[in-house]
C-alpha cells in the first residue's frame, strides 16, 4: 500500500510480482550458495540440482514428443493428399472403363441385329432363288415375233438364271464371310469386356484397400491432433501435505504451459479437500478457461486469481482431525459439480479428466461412495476420465495405495506413485490420459 501512494503513476500489478518474485529468487540464491550448496558439497552430493536436472530432462522430452508428433501428423496429411489424388484418379479410370464397356456393350447389340438382318436377307434370296426355279421349269416357248425353239428359248434363260444364282451365290458366300467376321469380331469384343470387368473388379478392390487405408489414417491424424483439455486438479490439503502444496503453488505456471502446449484449448480448475472435521472440508477454484501462456504472450489476468487461491492452502494440523483418513469424496464431488462442456461419447476432440493428489484414503463409510462417483462419471464417455497419484510412502499403506489404484479403474483413468516432485507427477498422469 505504500509503495502504491508514493508512485508517481500507476504501477502495474505485475511489476511488483515481478520486483518481489526477483527479490524471493535472489533469496533463494543467496541461500542455495552459501548455506545450502556448501553443506550438500561437503556430504558430496546434490539431490536438489539431481531432481531439477530430472525434471529439466522430462520436460525437454515432452517438448521433443510435442515436435516428433508434429512431424508425423505433417507426413500423415501428406500421405493422405496422396492416396486422395489416387482414389481420384482411380475414380477417372474407372469411369472411362464404364464408359468403354457401354460401347462394347452398344456394338453387340449392333452386331446381333445385323446378324439378324443378314440371316433375313438370306432367306429372301433362298426364296427367290426356289422362286426362279420353278419359273424355269414352267417356260414356254416365246410367242412373239419369229418362231423360237423351245430349247433355245429354255437354254437362254437357264443361262440367265444361272447367271443371277452365280451372283446370288457369291453374294451369300460375301454376307457369309461378313457374318463369320462379326463373330469373330464378337468373341473379341466379349473377351475385351471381360477383360475390362476384371480390371473393373480390381480397380474397385483396391479402391476399398485405399479407403480402408485412408480411414486408418484418418484415425492416427486423429490421435495425433491436440484435443481440448478441460482439467481440475483435486488435492488434499492437510498437513502431511505440505511439501507437495507448495510444489504446487511454485510451480503452477510451469505446468499450465506444458498443458497449453498438449492441448488445443485449456479448462483449468482447482479442488482442496481436508477432514470432515475441519471447519471448510472443502473449497473450489470453478473451471475457467486459461487465454495463451506461450513465449511472448503476457501472463492472463486469471493466472492471478489461481495464484491468490492457492496461496489460501494451509497444511496446518487440527486438534479436529486425528485419523488418517480424508474425506476424499468430497473433493470428487465437487470436481463433478464443475461446470463442464457438454460432450458426446464419440466426441474425440475433447478430453475432460478429474486428477486427485492424495496420501490417504476416504473414510470407511465414504469408500464406496467414492468409487461410484468416479464410476458414475465415467460411465458411457470414454473421454471422461479420473486420474490418481498417491504420493504417500510406498508400501507402508498397502490399503492406501489400494484405494487410489480402484478410484482410478473404477473412474476409467490411470493409477501412478510420487516418482517426481508433484509437477513431474501431475505432468506424468494427464500426458498418459491424452
Amino acid at each position: 500500500d505504500t509503495v502504491m501512494k508514493r508512485a508517481p503513476r500507476e504501477i502495474n500489478v505485475f511489476s511488483i510480482s515481478a520486483i518481489d518474485l526477483f527479490c524471493s529468487a535472489m533469496g533463494t540464491f543467496m541461500i542455495l550458495t552459501f548455506i545450502v550448496l556448501p553443506y550438500y558439497k561437503k556430504q558430496g552430493s546434490n539431490p536438489l540440482l539431481e531432481e531439477n536436472k530430472t525434471l529439466i530432462t522430462k520436460i525437454e522430452s515432452l517438448s521433443q514428443r510435442t515436435i516428433t508428433q508434429d512431424s508425423q501428423l505433417d507426413t500423415l496429411k501428406e500421405e493422405i493428399v496422396h492416396l486422395q489424388r489416387t482414389i481420384s484418379d482411380l475414380s477417372v479410370l474407372k469411369n472411362e472403363l464404364e464408359i468403354q464397356q457401354d460401347s462394347t456393350q452398344k456394338g453387340n447389340a449392333d452386331l446381333i441385329m445385323k446378324n439378324v438382318e443378314l440371316t433375313s436377307r438370306i432367306d429372301i434370296l433362298q426364296k427367290q432363288l426356289a422362286a426362279l426355279q420353278v419359273d424355269i421349269a414352267k417356260v414356254e416357248p416365246n410367242s412373239r415375233g419369229k418362231q423360237v425353239s423351245p430349247g433355245d428359248d429354255i437354254l437362254s434363260q437357264n443361262t440367265t438364271l444361272k447367271i443371277e444364282n452365280d451372283d446370288l451365290q457369291y453374294r451369300l458366300g460375301s454376307l457369309e464371310t461378313e457374318y463369320q467376321e462379326l463373330l469373330k469380331r464378337n468373341e473379341v469384343l466379349q473377351s475385351e469386356k471381360a477383360s475390362f470387368q476384371a480390371k473393373i473388379d480390381s480397380f474397385m478392390g483396391q479402391n476399398a484397400n485405399l479407403k480402408g487405408d485412408v480411414d486408418n489414417l484418418n484415425k492416427q491424424v486423429s490421435a495425433l491432433r491436440p484435443k481440448d483439455l478441460e482439467i481440475v486438479f483435486v488435492i488434499d490439503t492437510t498437513s502431511s501435505m505440505s511439501d507437495q502444496i507448495e510444489d504446487l503453488k511454485d510451480n503452477i505456471d510451469s505446468i499450465i504451459v506444458v498443458l497449453q502446449r498438449v492441448s488445443r484449448n485449456l479448462r483449468l480448475g482447482i479442488v482442496e479437500y481436508k477432514d470432515h472435521e475441519d471447519r471448510t472440508p472443502v473449497n473450489s477454484f470453478p473451471l475457467s478457461a486459461i487465454p495463451s501462456m506461450r513465449t511472448g504472450s503476457n501472463a492472463p489476468a486469471i493466472l492471478a486469481s489461481i495464484r491468490l487461491f492457492l496461496s489460501k492452502f494451509e497444511a496446518e494440523p487440527t486438534n479436529r482431525n486425528v485419523d488418517i483418513p480424508e474425506a476424499v469424496e468430497l473433493g470428487l464431488a465437487a470436481a463433478i459439480q464443475n461446470e463442464w462442456s457438454r460432450i458426446s461419447s464419440n466426441d474425440e476432440d475433447t478430453i475432460q479428466m478429474i486428477l486427485i493428489v492424495g496420501d490417504a484414503p476416504a473414510k470407511g463409510p465414504f469408500v464406496e461412495k467414492a468409487f461410484a462417483l468416479a464410476r458414475d462419471w465415467h460411465d458411457g464417455n470414454p473421454n471422461r476420465v479420473v486420474n490418481t497419484v498417491y504420493v504417500g510412502p510406498i508400501g507402508s499403506a498397502i490399503g492406501t495405495q489400494t484405494f487410489f489404484k480402484t478410484l482410478a479403474q473404477e473412474g476409467g483413468g490411470k493409477y501412478s506413485t510420487a516418482q517426481y516432485k508433484l509437477i513431474g507427477n501431475i505432468l506424468d498422469s494427464v500426458l498418459y490420459g491424452l
